[in-house]
This record gives C-alpha cells, sequence and structure tokens, in this order.
C-alpha cells in the first residue's frame, strides 16, 4: 500500500527493516487513512472544477444573451430616438402651421381696422369708432392669447431658446411700464419704480425679461381697483449675486389656499360660472416657466384684500458698488408714436402675396402715398415679375405655392438686375429664428403678422429713400 501511494518503488532508497508487526500494521492504516482523505479531495476537487467549467459555460450563454440584449435595446433605442425626432419634427411643423393659420386673418382684422381708424376710407360717426376701437383691442387680445399659447408649446416641446446678452435693466423696465401705462390710466392706477440695484446690466434675453415683466405688471393692474397703485421694484442681491424684479401691487389679494395653482398653466383662481377678470392662465405660466429657463425663479407673497408682491430672482454675474435710487413716480407714459412715413414719387411696389385680402389691405393703405403696384401669387411670379418690371420696392410673403418666398428672395439676390432692390419681409412666421432665416435670404427688413400698417410704410419710406443709383442698398 506504501509503495502504491508513493508511487514506483523502484529508485526508492532501502528502507530501514521494521520488526515489529503492530507497527507496520499503523502505519499501514494511517496510509490507508491519508489514500482515503486524499481520494476524497480529489473527488471534491474534480467536483469543483466540473461545477467552475459549469458556470463558465453558463457565464458565456449569459455574456452571449446579454451581448442580445444590449443590441436589441440600442436598436430600440435608435427607433425612440428617430420617432421623438419625428415627433418634435412634427410639433415644430405644427406651430408653424399654427402660428401663419391664426395671424394671417389677424392680420387683415387688426390691418382693416387700422385702416378705418386712420379714416383714410371716409369719417366715422361716434358709435362707429367705437366699434372699430372695440374691434381692435379684441383682435390685439387675441392676438396675446394666441402667443401665449404658441410660446408654452414651444416650451413644452423644448423648442424655445433664449438670446442671452447684457441687457439695460432701466430700459427695459421703462419700457415694461410703457406698456401698461394706458391700461393703469383708464383704471386710474397709479405706476411706480422703485430701484436698489447698483449694477446697470444683467445677463438675460431682452425681450423675454419683458415679456415676464408686462405679464406680471399686467396682472397687477387688472386685479387692482381705482386708486391703487402697482410697483416695479428691482433689487439686488451682492452675497447671493442675483437680481430681484417684483411687482407689488394694493390689489384684492390671493386667498393662501389659492397660491399653489397660480404657476400651472390653464389654472385660474376665480370658477368658470362667476369669473370677474378675463384670461387663460397662461401668463404666469409662462413667467415661471421663462424665469427657470433663465437659471432663476419666481415667487409670490399675498393677503387678500391688501394686495400682492411676485417676484423674479435672475443670476447676475458681477455687481457693482454705488448708491440706491429712492421711489421715483413714472409720469404717464404712451408708446411712442411712429414717424409719418414719407414716401415720395411714384414708387412701384411689387406685392409677392398669394392671400387677396392682404393684398387689399396694403392697397387700401398705400393707396392715397402715390405708389404704383405689380402683383404675384407665387415665388416663381415674384422673380418674373422683379426682372421684368425693375420695382422700386418687393413686399415678399414667405408661404407662397410653386415656389415660397425665401427661395425667391434668394435668386433675387443672385441675379445682377434685381440685386439691389429693397426687399420687406411680410411673414406670419414669427419666432427669432424665422426672421434670421428672411434676413440671411436677403431681405432688408422684417416683419410679422399682424403687422402695423404704420410700421409698414415707415420702413418702406426709409429703404425707398436709401436706394439710390450712387449708393445702392445693401442687402
Amino acid at each position: 500500500a506504501t509503495r502504491r501511494i508513493a508511487g514506483d518503488p523502484s529508485d526508492s532508497p532501502p528502507v530501514e527493516v521494521i520488526h515489529s508487526s503492530r507497527e507496520l500494521a499503523e502505519i499501514s492504516r494511517d496510509l490507508q487513512e491519508a489514500a482515503l482523505a486524499q481520494h476524497s479531495t480529489n473527488t471534491k476537487l474534480s467536483a469543483a472544477v466540473e461545477e467552475r467549467d459549469q458556470t463558465h459555460r453558463q457565464l458565456r450563454q449569459v455574456l452571449l444573451h446579454l451581448d442580445d440584449k444590449v443590441r436589441e435595446r440600442t436598436t430600440q433605442l435608435e427607433q425612440a430616438r428617430k420617432v421623438a425626432e419625428s415627433a418634435n419634427a412634427a410639433k415644430s411643423e405644427f406651430l408653424a402651421s399654427m402660428s401663419h393659420e391664426l395671424r394671417t386673418p389677424l392680420n387683415v382684422i387688426l390691418g382693416m381696422t387700422e385702416i378705418l381708424g386712420e379714416r383714410t376710407m371716409g369719417p366715422l360717426n361716434d358709435g362707429q369708432a367705437e366699434c372699430i376701437a372695440a374691434v381692435d383691442e379684441s383682435g390685439r387680445h387675441l392676438l396675446s392669447l394666441i402667443n401665449d399659447i404658441l410660446d408654452l408649446s414651444k416650451i413644452e416641446a423644448d423648442m424655445l431658446h433664449l438670446d442671452i446678452q447684457d441687457i439695460d435693466i432701466q430700459a427695459v423696465c421703462e419700457a415694461s411700464l410703457r406698456f401698461v401705462q394706458e391700461a393703469a390710466m383708464k383704471k386710474k392706477v397709479a405706476v411706480l419704480r422703485h430701484d436698489l440695484q447698483r449694477s446697470g446690466e444683467l445677463p438675460a434675453d431682452q425681450r423675454r425679461l419683458k415679456q415676464m415683466l408686462v405679464n406680471l405688471l399686467s396682472n397687477a393692474v387688472k386685479f387692482t381697483p381705482s386708486g391703487g397703485s402697482v410697483t416695479l421694484e428691482v433689487s439686488q442681491d451682492d452675497e447671493a449675486n442675483t437680481l430681484t424684479f417684483a411687482v407689488i401691487d394694493t390689489g384684492i389679494g390671493i386667498a393662501p389656499a389659492h397660491l399653489g395653482r397660480l404657476f400651472r398653466p390653464f389654472q385660474q383662481i376665480d370658477s368658470a360660472l362667476n369669473r370677474s377678470f378675463s384670461g387663460t392662465g397662461l401668463g404666469l405660466a409662462l413667467v415661471k416657466r421663462m424665469a427657470e429657463m433663465h437659471g432663476g425663479t419666481v415667487g409670490v407673497v399675498s393677503t387678500p384684500g391688501l394686495g400682492s408682491r411676485f417676484h423674479i430672482t435672475l443670476p447676475q454675474r458681477s455687481a457693482a458698488k454705488g448708491q440706491s435710487n429712492p421711489p421715483v413716480r413714472v409720469a404717464p407714459l404712451l408708446k411712442p408714436a411712429l414717424p409719418e412715413a414719407t414716401i415720395t414719387g411714384q414708387p412701384l411696389i411689387l406685392i409677392a402675396e398669394d392671400n387677396e385680402t392682404n393684398v387689399q389691405l396694403y392697397l387700401g393703405h398705400l393707396r392715397s402715398t402715390g405708389c404704383r403696384f405689380r402683383f404675384a401669387r407665387n415665388g416663381l411670379e415674384a422673380i418674373e415679375r422683379a426682372v421684368a418690371d425693375q420695382p422700386d420696392l418687393i413686399l415678399m410673403d414667405v408661404q407662397m405655392p410653386e415656389l415660397d418666398g425665401l427661395t425667391a428672395t434668394r435668386r433675387l439676390r443672385a441675379d445682377l438686375r434685381t440685386a439691389q432692390v429693397p426687399i420687406i419681409t411680410v411673414t406670419a412666421m414669427a419666432t427669432a429664428d424665422d426672421r434670421l432665416r428672411c434676413l440671411e435670404a436677403g431681405a432688408n427688413a422684417y416683419l410679422s403678422k399682424p403687422v402695423s400698417l404704420k410700421e409698414l410704410s415707415r420702413l418702406m419710406a426709409e429703404l425707398l429713400q436709401a436706394r439710390s443709383p450712387a449708393s445702392p442698398l445693401n442687402s
């Protein structure tokens, strides 16, 4: 047994002869027990090795299956990404279409009321003038609602982008106050401004900041009774490096139970059956979303019967030292009147517009200026008429059949015969990106529908005056 355990005994040295048979038996028993223990260990080791091999085989199967799962999941994610991109593209197209379809009839409504209000088509009695003013006011209210709905839709679709620049705080505040001054004067509500900030600039989107302030100021004026006051307060926190715009009113106030609903879209405090104030409930929701896009916050403190304080806090990069300004009363200010148009001579105007009502609108406003007119119903016809008639100025719509206005503008700019003709793009495409696209295509100016006819006349006069053979107008 010892030799079997030890292996080949032929090379083993001689072993001292053991004379005790009992000792020999004990050695044999011990060796046999060692052999059994080794055999058991080997058996366990063999089982462990087999289990390891089986585990490795299973792991290989899992890895192969995992690779399949990863490939499958990657494919699903890619499909989901394509679906999301398609959905965003559909949203973008829908918003553009909605903007165009809603603004186009509003352009006619507001434009016709402007023409009638100017009395260029004949005198109006007092009752007719009041009706025209009511139509104009309702149309502009509808336009503001459309803008709010489209802006909220763009934010939800992650399509609203900010143009962050260092802006003049005082200029934005004054412009916002001018916007609500007329409504405040009608209600006999005093408008105040209280400046506590020391830095005159703020990194923000000027248009969106003004939109936020006008929303808060308009609400404050609407909910403040006659004889009350609305204050725009601007303060600065040097430690937090923030700037806060607060709109404080002495209005009806808000009950604590209703404060949580204020910044939700389409939420209003008064019930649908006994509402005292008009509105869609979108204004404060837009303020909150736009403030958050700036990296800021909004908040409100209100006491029923005593008034409310809405505030917007935005981050500020730097703060300069200086003195605080005392409260100042803002004198009644109206929007500055646009200068009168001075179209001289008999310029030839090409109107590229497929909507006949819009064409009649422009004609009704411009006939008294002495202008001559040519017309085109699509982009191809606009190019043909521009080359053949050599107009002094072109009013170009964008969405037209056969060839759109942007492509037509590019082709006109590429043709030496029409490269210097001033082009004003008049379109229902009303976003900042739309404006940039029109200008990049070669338009000299951009107006979004509904357009102010006075602004249109002013632009036409400036472009016609700037164009001369000695000094061609740059596109």
